[in-house]
């Protein structure tokens, strides 16, 4: 080996040792500001899909339950029509009493906004979750722009 050779030999290993440092300096950055917050980014977006999910379930199981008292009060109201007069009377009170209540009016009313509400949550945490995500790779690009290639 020449001594021009050993020059370029420990030129290129000083490089390499550059470049190394450089890379592990950059996994370190990706793994800090970038694999992490995208890694509890989208924890936060399955546990939000899970708790929307299960909103959805219980809206399902509310507006069931809904058509059942509705349901139950026509078959009330007629079986008080066709009963004779003292079960007739107070099967008729009875649905009387539950339709003046409304509480199928307000359940739905309810339900409403508790849809409303998780709609609203989900599309304000996705519009952050968007902004968080262009704000990474806004950062990612303007790191890389500085690098010189």
């Amino acid at each position: 080996m020449t001594g021009s050779d050993s020059v370029e030999s420990a030129k290129a290993v000083i490089i390499l040792t550059e470049v190394s440092k450089a890379l592990k300096v950059t996994d370190i950055f990706l793994a800090e500001h970038v694999h992490r917050p995208i890694s509890e980014l989208t924890g936060v977006l399955d546990t939000l899909d899970d708790y929307l999910g299960r909103a959805d379930k219980l809206t399902t199981a509310v507006d069931k339950i809904l058509k059942f008292i509705d349901t139950a009060l026509r078959i009330g109201g007629r079986f008080a029509r066709a009963a004779p007069p003292p079960i007739s009377t107070i099967l008729s009170a009875i649905v009387e009493l539950i339709k003046n209540l409304r509480i199928t009016g307000i359940l739905r009313k309810a339900l409403g906004e508790v849809k409303s509400i998780a709609y609203k949550i989900k599309t304000d945490f996705m519009d952050k979750a968007k902004k968080g995500v262009k704000t990474v790779l806004e950062k990612i690009e303007s790191l890389t722009g500085n690098i010189p290639g």
